[in-house]
């Protein structure tokens, strides 16, 4: 599985999942709870309360835009792929003070482009953006100096970081993150079914003076049950909360945080060099390239689709295509959970090969050994 999400996961984290149910109001699932309370704000590297919700990264959005933004808000969201035009019809539903600020393909939002649209809109009080996008291949490539006129002009910030957090070292205290989304099965390494999200004690506090917030997905509930009882609100995905749990245990205890972080980033360096070698186009600029979604080009005279179709049928390897109005007009490879040296070693022989078996030349053995080079001097030990 080489697509940005569901990944497949440890074998741990499977046979977490074949645990007997728990009561959700027991005092084992309040040890368990609190152990994922513990482990989630060491991966967000955050003092701040991080929510469990039962849903999707998409819930996460929902759950950060439907208690952050009011009806008078005004708030500005670079678009630069499909979750950034999601997170704009999101925040559409609370507001009708969005402001769009649209990228063109193969950018990301950055300082500058950041800076000139608060500088055209004084009275917006709310940035939202998508960290890293999956539908076009393409991060901020400096979240710091963003959250730094973020802090700067004094706006609450949302950020979409879903298929970012784990593979990317993410400190949202540092930064000064109001509310920070991801998902269990990007680079966690878990299956899907459950959005984490922190919520900074401003964020918070402007939440709680809402005159209206979501019935199920209200944080003040999610703050009242995680901090009186070690509990949720209603009933979770308890399965998935075993798997998570495992998951973040493997992280934070057998491998170590900055060295998952440090395979994600070895492991997109060496994806990068052996597409090179096989001569294929990216879709992304360089600066914005991301380091868990690869969106690339299929040669001219080649369609997509047959890509896909060869890598999975001939190769067992399933690799992502387009989303929306990309479908039919790119592949992706992705970068994400439990990446090893031999995963990517597989995928790019295996790429090369379906290039030669539909016409395109590609030097197979050249791209292989780029790889191994950077394995021999980056894959953290």
């Amino acid at each position: 599985m080489m697509i940005p999400g569901p990944t497949d996961v440890d074998q741990r984290v499977i046979d977490a999942m074949r645990r007997q149910m728990i009561d959700h109001r027991s005092g084992d699932f309040r040890v368990m709870m609190r152990e994922l309370e513990e482990r989630s704000r060491r991966i967000f590297q955050t003092e701040n309360d991080v929510y469990l919700l039962t849903c999707s990264g998409t819930g996460g959005v929902e759950f950060a835009v439907a208690n952050l933004v009011d009806k008078d808000d005004r708030v500005l969201v670079p678009v630069f792929g499909v979750f950034g035009e999601r997170l704009a019809e999101a925040c559409e539903f609370y507001t009708r003070n969005v402001v769009r600020v649209e990228i063109p393909l193969g950018r990301a939002a950055d300082p500058e482009v950041l800076k000139k649209a608060l500088d055209e809109n004084k009275d917006v009080n709310v940035v939202a953006f998508p960290y890293n996008d999956t539908s076009t291949g393409t991060i901020c490539h400096d979240l710091e100096g963003i959250m730094r006129i973020c802090r700067e002009r004094g706006v609450y910030t949302i950020v979409d970081a879903v298929s970012i957090l784990g593979g990317r070292d993410i400190p949202v205290d540092r930064l000064g993150i109001d509310v920070c989304i991801t998902g269990s099965q990007k680079c966690l390494a878990a299956p899907p079914g459950v959005a984490l999200v922190s919520f900074s004690e401003r964020a918070y506090e402007k939440a709680r003076r809402k005159e209206k917030r979501p019935h199920y997905l209200d944080v003040t509930k999610y703050r009242h049950f995680m901090r009186d009882r070690s509990e949720t609100p209603f009933t979770p995905v308890i399965t998935i909360f075993f798997a998570l749990n495992e998951s973040l245990r493997i992280i934070l205890e057998e491998v170590g945080f900055g060295k998952w972080v440090r395979r994600h980033e070895a492991g997109a360096e060496a994806l990068y060099k052996g597409l090179e070698r096989l001569g294929v186009s990216f879709m992304t600029e360089p600066r914005y390239r991301s380091p868990t979604v690869i969106a690339l080009n299929p040669q001219q005279g080649i369609d997509a689709e047959e890509i896909r179709r060869v890598m999975r049928e001939r190769f067992s390897i399933m690799i992502a295509g387009g989303l929306a109005k990309f479908r039919g007009k790119m592949f992706r490879i992705a970068n994400i959970g439990n990446i090893s040296q031999q995963r990517i070693l597989l995928t790019i022989e295996a790429l090369g090969k379906t290039l030669n078996i539909l016409g395109v030349k590609a030097d197979v053995e050249e791209a292989v050994n780029s790889c191994k080079e950077v394995f021999a001097g980056r894959w953290p030990g």
